[in-house]
């Protein structure tokens, strides 16, 4: 008998602990997380798969078949590992059409949904990327998930109002964040960052209409108030600039102009061009007062040193042409003349669309100089503005 107790205790331990290993894996299959896929965030506040200069995203998708293997659509169709391949393998041309097909079959997959948003990050303006994201907010995210897209958009947001606002380029930064006011309209940073991109371009009712989603007794908003009301409106005409570079120029027929240091010009059938070093990467760059920043050809910026740059996104430009979209960097230092500038936006732009020249000298640049025309001999002049 007490051996027949044992046998049958000895039985219902080891049916126990087989049960109980079975719930346990089970359990743990079931709750396992899954993977966020779009562009994770590091400690340096910079997305860790963010792109260098050898490795833009307006590039991947475009290499010749015989240099990689391109990812094949299974035959049972397309599943979440062909869309995983494609992302590790760049294409993200394919991915956004593949990865759109299956969210027709499973609109609520939120890995899908996550690879569709890291498309967007690649390949379309960064304002609407984050705009994607956002949207993302309202899915049923897990708790990790919408730490990491918060943090993607501050990350972001932040480096670009940061750069913007150093370039001085203010109708830029007002076209990044109009859209994400729209969807996130208490952001204080945004508010406050709108308004002086508002106020810098002397659109002051646009200014006050941003300013009002803050209390009336804001003191940052007072401040950037009497900050812009306060701008000295008082600017030295180009007639008198021309005058007075003049006069400098008759007592002193150099390049150093008083105090002012004249960079070298090139006209060439009524346009003018002058030689730049990005990184000491020589460049011929036309003069071009109608766009927004800097851009070059990629056969220029491919030579620059990929460690000297930090790619911002995908933006829209206004240039003299018209408006263009490309993938812009953040590069270490610019060289116009004897004048050395650094952290510098710069826009690559394909080589064919610079015939003549390696890319525009844009406004991010141009508006640290006085630029002067004298129509009596049909001649500009370009020359540092005086420090203060």
């Amino acid at each position: 008998m007490v051996r027949l107790l044992c046998a049958l205790l000895l039985l219902s331990v080891m049916v126990n602990v087989y049960l109980f290993s079975k719930v346990t894996s089970t359990t743990a299959s079931t709750t396992a997380e899954p993977t966020f896929d779009s562009p994770s965030i590091s400690a340096s506040e910079t997305p860790a798969s963010t792109p260098v200069a050898s490795d833009r995203p307006s590039d991947v998708s475009v290499a010749h078949p015989s240099e990689r293997s391109s990812p094949e659509v299974p035959e049972s169709g397309v599943t979440l590992a062909f869309l995983n391949a494609l992302k590790q393998a760049k294409e993200y041309d394919r991915l956004r059409f593949y990865v759109q097909e299956y969210l027709r079959s499973h609109p609520q997959d939120i890995e899908a949904l996550l690879l569709e948003a890291e498309v967007y990050y690649y390949t379309a303006p960064l304002n609407m990327a984050l705009v994607n994201y956002y949207g993302l907010l309202d899915e049923n995210l897990d708790k990790s998930h919408i730490e990491n897209i918060l943090k993607l958009i501050d990350v972001n947001t932040t480096r670009i109002i940061q750069q913007f606002s150093g370039d001085g380029s203010w109708d830029l930064l007002a076209e990044f964040l109009e859209p994400l006011i729209q969807v996130d309209p208490l952001n204080r940073r945004y508010v406050m960052a709108l308004a002086t991109a508002y106020g810098k371009q002397n659109q002051t009712v646009l200014m006050e209409n941003v300013l009002a989603a803050l209390p009336s007794d804001d003191l940052r908003a007072q401040r950037l108030r009497e900050s812009i009301y306060a701008q000295d409106s008082a600017q030295v005409s180009p007639e008198s600039a021309w005058e007075e570079l003049a006069d400098n120029q008759d007592r002193n027929d150099t390049t150093e102009t008083g105090n002012h240091r004249l960079v070298p010009l090139i006209e060439r059938n009524g346009q003018y061009y002058t030689d730049v070093k990005i990184n000491s990467v020589n460049a011929r760059l036309l003069i071009d007062t109608g766009a927004s920043t800097t851009a070059v050809t990629d056969s220029v910026f491919a030579k620059v040193d990929p460690r000297k740059t930090t790619y911002l996104g995908n933006f829209n430009v206004q240039t003299a042409g018209g408006s263009i979209s490309s993938a812009l960097y953040k590069v270490s230092e610019i060289q116009v003349g004897s004048e050395i500038f650094n952290n510098i936006s710069v826009m690559v732009l394909p080589t064919e669309n610079m015939r003549d020249f390696d890319g525009l000298l844009g406004v991010n640049v141009i508006r640290r100089f006085n630029l002067t025309y004298d129509p009596s001999v049909g001649t500009m002049r370009m020359y540092r503005k005086a420090r203060r």
